[in-house]
C-alpha cells in the first residue's frame, strides 16, 4: 500500500532471475501488481544470472507467474520501466512522437485472439534493432 500510494515517485525494478538464482521467497509479483504497484522488470550482472539476455527475463516471468496477463509482463519491461525512470514521456510504447527502441520477435504461424500470448509462444530469440527513432 506504501508504494502504492506513491507510484508517481517510486517503483519497484524485479529482476527475476537473479531473485529465483539466490532461492528468495517466491516473488509477491501478483500482490504488487494488484495493489497498482509500478514494477518494472530488470536483469541483473552475470554473477546472478546465466546472460544478460533481457527477453529471457521477460520470458521467465511470463512462465512462472501464470497468472499475469501477457500484456502486464511486456508493459513491465518496457512502459513500467520507462516510468520508473521518469521517461515514459519520451519512451517505453509505441506512441507517436515517442522514441522507438524496436524488437523483432518471430511469431509463431498460428492464430491468436491475445497477440500478446503469441510473442511469448515464439520459440526464437527476440532481435534488437539499430538505435532510437521517433515513431
Amino acid at each position: 500500500a506504501f508504494l502504492a500510494a506513491r507510484t508517481a515517485r517510486m517503483s519497484i525494478v524485479y529482476c527475476p532471475r537473479t531473485h529465483a538464482y539466490f532461492g528468495h521467497e517466491p516473488y509477491p509479483l501478483p500482490a504488487l501488481l494488484a495493489a497498482g504497484v509500478n514494477v518494472a522488470l530488470g536483469t541483473d550482472s552475470r554473477a546472478s544470472s546465466p546472460d544478460l539476455n533481457f527477453w529471457e527475463d521477460l520470458r521467465f516471468v511470463h512462465r512462472h507467474f501464470g497468472g499475469v496477463a501477457p500484456a502486464d509482463v511486456l508493459r513491465m519491461g518496457t512502459l513500467n520501466g520507462a516510468a520508473a525512470l521518469g521517461l515514459e514521456a519520451d519512451f517505453g510504447s509505441l506512441t507517436p512522437g515517442k522514441l522507438a527502441r524496436l524488437t523483432i520477435v518471430p511469431l509463431p504461424d498460428r492464430d491468436d485472439p491475445d497477440p500478446h500470448r503469441l510473442v511469448f509462444a515464439s520459440s526464437s530469440g527476440a532481435t534488437p534493432l539499430g538505435t532510437s527513432a521517433e515513431v
